[in-house]
């Protein structure tokens, strides 16, 4: 044989090696799916320059080795798994002091609601969601029963009283907005629905003389005194990552009207 097709082999070897290693190590997993296709090609070459005893035996080798990655491209790359989100919202006119979730009502909260669906056959495992909206965020929960569940906000918070208590369902404190809110998943099975209420309020811009002040030395007072009338958010995001297997997948969802 050839020094240069022995080095072939030594190649597609490591690219195998390297590419389920990438896999399995959840990193650059495309990059990872590049290299064993590649490493998939060069074995295929590397059987027909074998010096097989029967000329057959090429075909059979290099049928074989596409076989594999057509087993391979079903089930790590051509996956489906579509996770829905659903995202809706009301004026929230509950009696003060009525429980949503773990949160207790405020009579100038609006009511946002995420509902985020697993559809598919497969579970989902470690999902991390990234909320955005224009209004600031009070106090988050879910309302169904998952376990697993995370919520908190990457900010400072306004009111030390609000402040997070960092467990599973929650409150999110004050925080400006624009700021990303993160919903945290262990796995949403198979068929499954998680829903989460988000309180939002209409917080008016603060002085600027506020803004020099540390967020968390206003006073309750003064932010009590910036609360506007209550109203819709004008836009919701949610930006989702989540893995099938050792396949990662994301969604995006953005909504520019509520009624």
């Amino acid at each position: 044989m050839r020094p240069v097709f022995r080095y072939l082999r030594a190649v597609s070897c490591a690219s195998l090696l390297f590419g389920f290693a990438g896999l399995v190590m959840a990193v650059h997993y495309w990059l990872s799916i590049a290299v064993l296709y590649v490493a998939f090609i060069l074995l295929a070459v590397d059987s027909f320059v074998e010096p097989w005893p029967k000329r057959w035996m090429r075909w059979l080798g290099a049928s074989m080795i596409s076989l594999i990655a057509i087993v391979f491209s079903f089930f790590f790359v051509l996956v489906s798994a579509p996770l829905d989100i659903h995202i809706y919202a009301n004026s929230g006119d509950y009696p003060d002091g009525s429980k949503i979730g773990n949160i207790s009502w405020k009579p100038y909260y609006t009511d946002l609601r995420f509902a985020i669906t697993n559809s598919s056959s497969k579970d989902y495992e470690n999902v991390a969601i990234e909320l955005n909206t224009d209004m600031w965020v009070a106090e988050g929960s879910q309302i169904t029963n998952l376990p697993g569940i995370s919520i908190h906000a990457r900010s400072h918070v306004l009111d030390p009283q609000m402040r997070s208590r960092g467990k599973d369902h929650k409150l999110i404190p004050f925080a400006t907005s624009g700021v990303v809110y993160d919903i945290y998943c262990d796995k949403i099975p198979r068929k499954t629905t998680i829903e989460v209420a988000i309180a939002v309020v209409n917080f008016m811009s603060p002085s600027s003389q506020d803004t020099k002040l540390s967020l968390e030395v206003l006073p309750p007072e003064k932010i009590k005194s910036l609360i506007g009338p209550k109203k819709m958010p004008q836009w919701v995001s949610a930006k989702a990552k989540y893995r099938v297997g050792l396949r990662p997948f994301s969604a995006f969802k953005r909504q520019e009207k509520f009624s």
